[in-house]
């Protein structure tokens, strides 16, 4: 449990699952229409990273023990979206049973409660996901990095060492940099590193490429610029002067996340 208690984030959270139970519904229920799985994915596996990180941060363990399961399902499910449309029945009907919990939590919620009731271990082990096929390190090799920093030193360092890691690595020093090559190339983890000029950015990714995964990263991260990430669903953060080892582990946090390679076993 944090320390003092963020009851402004709690009541953010709260209303914003609130207002989101009827679209999570129509979402799970499009995985029956092939033409729809690949948005409806798209927007659950958002919706669920958001609670997993926000649950966490508010210590809401069930809720945030359902986030993280139903995120890893939605992951796998993202990755192979382009292949195979056709969602397993027994997957819908689980998020189904998930979504009555949200429900309850929005409940409890309400009530301000942060003890929350807690969920059937039939319904967290109804589904099993297999040992990863390929290291997060091997997967990470095939992937395309976009840099961002105004800093022409510490780019040298960082796309050199970007360069070691990734398959390929663009490099901006601007927020409409950024945007060119987001246009026009394909993307698949994005470092912004410009500081104050970071929330512009990311506040543009969230608008227009939803499911981009970011590391942002500040020269100081103050507990409101924390907050400001938070609420944007951004998770992966880190300070100046950035080190290799920080940035290294961000990115493999993202691949396991992002580019799982596991299968879905059905108990």
């Amino acid at each position: 449990m944090i320390e003092e208690y963020d009851w402004d984030i709690f009541v953010a959270f709260k209303e914003q699952v609130c207002s989101e139970l009827s679209n999570i519904e129509e979402n799970i229920l499009n995985l029956s229409d092939e033409s729809l799985v690949e948005n409806s994915i798209d927007e659950l596996f958002r919706t669920f990273h958001f609670y997993k990180s926000n649950t966490e941060y508010l210590a809401l363990t069930s809720f945030h023990h359902l986030a993280v399961i139903a995120e890893s399902v939605l992951a796998i499910l993202h990755e192979e979206k382009k292949t195979c449309k056709k969602i397993d029945l027994s997957i819908i009907k689980w998020l189904l049973q998930i979504l009555n919990y949200i429900n309850i939590f929005s409940q409890e919620m309400e009530m301000n409660k942060t003890l929350l009731s807690p969920v059937p271990p039939e319904i967290l082990n109804f589904i099993q996901l297999t040992p990863s096929s390929i290291q997060p390190t091997d997967k990470l090799k095939t992937l395309n990095i976009l840099y961002v920093d105004i800093n022409e030193k510490r780019t040298k360092q960082i796309s050199t060492f970007l360069g070691g890691i990734s398959a390929t690595v663009y490099l901006a020093i601007s927020c409409e940099g950024a945007y060119k090559h987001l246009t026009n190339c394909h993307i698949d983890i994005i470092i912004c590193n410009l500081n104050k000029e970071n929330h512009v950015l990311i506040s543009y990714i969230k608008r227009e490429y939803k499911n981009l995964p970011i590391i942002a990263v500040f020269n100081k991260l103050t507990a409101l610029s924390s907050k400001e990430l938070l609420k944007k669903g951004v998770s992966h953060s880190t300070i100046n002067p950035l080190s290799t080892k920080n940035l290294n582990r961000e990115l493999l946090s993202i691949v396991k996340v992002y580019f799982p390679s596991s299968n879905i076993i059905i108990n």
